[in-house]
């Protein structure tokens, strides 16, 4: 409850038998994103970005390789699903050799 209070969070008691009010201030206490960082450098132009299932059209968001950022233009509300997909190439290390252990 300590670490809870430090960071803002909300605390709900899970012996109520209705955690709506507490669930309630959790998702309204969510700060909306202005960027997301993306895991992976991606196929630029393969990133879609949406926004509760819906796609969003390109003028609401831009994306800057020197920092693989996508920033929105149109800042989703807190609370909103955000989603941002895209292909990227995989950096394994893999040389497709066989296996030399397996008998």
């Amino acid at each position: 409850m300590e670490a809870t209070n430090y960071f803002g969070g909300v605390i709900v008691d899970i012996c109520d038998e209705d955690w709506t009010p507490g669930v309630t201030d959790a998702t309204h206490s969510i700060a909306p994103h202005e960027s997301w960082t993306l895991t992976h450098e991606p196929t630029e132009d393969s990133i879609n970005v949406f926004i509760n299932t819906v796609l969003q059209a390109d003028s609401t968001w831009t994306y800057s390789a020197s920092d693989n950022t996508v920033y929105f233009t149109a800042i989703p509300a807190g609370g909103d699903l955000v989603e941002i997909g895209y292909l990227y190439m995989p950096t394994s290390t893999d040389t497709g050799a066989a296996d030399t252990d397996t008998p």
